[in-house]
């Protein structure tokens, strides 16, 4: 079967490929982009203003994803874990205080476990480089303005820092992540994926009421779902992309939408199912803890229509991960290395099947 492509005076007939982005025209022998002319994604008030990206999406999220995955070391034998939900609810203390985005949240606590997944820091430090990684992130994200001064920093702790103690702080920890602070978060993807519209017209058919209401409810499930990732430092073995994908995943699970995958969801996120599925069950098992009646609660709440998601019966492994060490220690100031454990990314494709989830024949 073949389905017409017409780009800027060019018509042909394509045939459908395995390839999510191209179809292939045997007429004239090249490849042209998919289209979904009958498809339209809703998105919610904040987001509808905002001109879509349109024909430099895919520049965009081929730039986003490239520079995803620098920082991400995951390190179980991190000294500073059992103090890190202290040092979280810290940042989030200090963000809310501060009126920072969730983007420079995010970020903060991505510069943070990076930091820590790679060094050991001074305990008497570790607030200080904790409020550094929220200072940081605030200079890419925050107006000027918005950033308080070294001096300020100094009274905000009671003068328990120096001066120059926190000057330090700051060359300590850009040297240490090698200048590269942009680093993506799962927020720069679901900020993304909103912005494109990730809600297609099947999907919206479900929901009773004011649409734009359950949309907004969806899209800040979805921010809900991936915050609670982020304060679990299990996921910063995954890339933010996975993270984002199955958080998207795990709100249309909760939210009662029919469809947990598509094809749509594939092309806009470049993610397939068996390469999310692990990541959202966790994810899902998160958000059961934290609200056991999640689920009936969206779902008494939208009245969507629930239907049973068909699929197999594969039972997959444990995922694992890998530990490498580092050469040799080497310290800078109050950081001295430790040894990491890198995510091996082949993981997301075994796992256990859990909290409802159950894995997904691909089309």
């Amino acid at each position: 079967m073949t389905q017409s492509i017409s780009l800027s005076g060019h018509v042909c007939q394509a045939r459908p490929t395995s390839h999510p982005l191209r179809s292939f025209c045997a007429r004239c022998g090249i490849y042209m982009p998919k289209t979904s002319p009958n498809v339209k994604y809703h998105r919610s008030r904040k987001y509808s203003t905002i001109e879509p990206f349109k024909i430099d999406a895919d520049v965009l999220f081929d730039q986003l994803a490239a520079n995803q995955h620098w920082s991400r070391m995951y390190n179980r034998r991190a000294c500073h874990l059992a103090l890190r939900d202290e040092m979280l609810s810290f940042i989030d203390e200090a963000a809310c205080k501060l009126t920072y985005s969730e983007s420079t949240h995010h970020l903060a606590v991505t510069l943070l476990d990076s930091l820590m997944s790679l060094y050991d820091v001074e305990s008497r430090m570790l607030k200080l480089f904790g409020f550094m990684s929220l200072y940081l992130a605030a200079k890419l994200h925050e107006k000027a303005e918005a950033l308080p001064s070294f001096t300020g920093i100094v009274k905000m702790f009671n003068d328990v820092y120096a001066l120059e103690e926190v000057r330090e702080c700051e060359s300590m920890f850009v040297k240490a992540l090698h200048y590269r602070l942009d680093a993506k978060t799962p927020y720069t993807f679901i900020d993304y994926f909103f912005t494109r519209g990730v809600l297609s017209d099947d999907d919206v058919s479900h929901f009773t009421g004011d649409k734009q209401t359950k949309i907004a409810l969806f899209e800040a499930l979805v921010v809900r779902i991936g915050k609670a990732a982020l304060h679990n430092y299990y996921f910063f073995r995954y890339k933010p992309l996975t993270i984002a994908a199955a958080a998207l995943a795990c709100a249309r699970k909760i939210f009662g939408v029919p469809q947990l995958w598509n094809d749509d969801l594939k092309c806009l996120t470049r993610t397939s199912w068996r390469h999310i599925h692990v990541c959202a069950s966790e994810l899902l098992k998160i958000a059961l803890q934290d609200d056991p009646h999640i689920m009936e609660k969206y779902k008494r709440l939208n009245r969507a229509r629930t239907e049973p998601e068909a699929c197999g019966s594969r039972t997959l492994s444990n995922s694992q991960t890998t530990c490498t060490e580092i050469g040799s220690e080497r310290e800078i100031g109050s950081l001295q290395s430790m040894p990491i454990e890198h995510a091996d990314e082949k993981c997301v494709a075994s796992g256990t099947q859990r909290d409802g989830f159950e894995e997904e024949i691909e089309a």
